[in-house]
C-alpha cells in the first residue's frame, strides 16, 4: 500500500455558517453559533468562530472585499481620475452659474428617478484565513498523516525477538 507523499489538505477558502447549537470560539472560546466551513475540496474542515473576528484583518480576510478592491483599483487610473475631476469641475461651474433650475427642469429631474436593480439573493460570505491561523487549521491533518505514515513505516521493519535467548 503506497501513501501519497504528501497529506491532503483543506483549502483556504471557508464559508460563514451558523450552526444549530453553540460552540467554543477557535480564538477566544467563548461560545458562538457561528461556524467557518471549506467551500469545497477534500478533507473538510469546520471550526466555530465569532463574528468579531471576522473583522479583523490578522485573523482572515473577505473575498468579496478583495475582489471588490482589486475591481475598484482596475477601474480607477490616472486618467480616468483626471477626466473625472474635469467633469467635476464642469459641472460646479454649470451649477454655479444656474443658481435657481426653471421649473421645466425640476419636472424633468422627477421623472428621471433613479431606478434600484432588483435585489440580488445573499452570497454566502467567505474568507481567506491568515497563513499562521490557516497553518494551524492545517496541523491536524499533517500529523494525521504523519501518524499513518509511521505506522505502514513500522509494518516493514521486522518485529524484535520476544522471548529470552537460551
Amino acid at each position: 500500500m503506497s501513501l501519497p507523499t504528501r497529506p491532503a489538505l483543506p483549502i483556504n477558502c471557508y464559508t460563514q455558517r451558523t450552526a444549530a447549537k453553540d460552540g467554543a470560539c477557535f480564538i477566544c472560546s467563548r461560545l458562538t453559533p457561528n461556524l467557518f466551513m471549506t467551500v469545497r475540496g477534500t478533507p473538510s474542515d469546520w471550526f466555530y468562530v465569532c463574528v468579531e473576528h471576522t473583522s479583523v484583518t490578522t485573523f482572515c480576510t473577505s473575498t468579496a472585499s478583495r475582489d471588490s478592491d482589486m475591481a475598484q483599483a482596475k477601474q480607477t487610473s490616472p486618467k480616468d481620475s483626471d477626466l473625472a475631476n474635469d467633469a467635476t469641475a464642469d459641472a460646479t461651474k454649470s451649477s454655479a452659474s444656474n443658481a435657481e433650475p426653471e421649473p421645466a427642469e425640476i419636472n424633468a429631474k422627477d421623472t428621471k428617478e433613479v431606478q434600484v436593480p432588483p435585489m440580488q439573493p445573499k452570497a454566502s460570505t467567505q474568507f481567506v484565513l491568515h497563513k499562521d491561523y490557516f497553518y494551524l487549521r492545517q496541523r491536524p491533518f499533517i500529523k494525521r498523516w504523519e501518524q499513518e505514515q509511521d505506522k505502514s513505516f513500522k509494518q516493514n521493519f521486522p518485529s524484535t525477538p520476544r522471548g529470552h535467548p537460551k
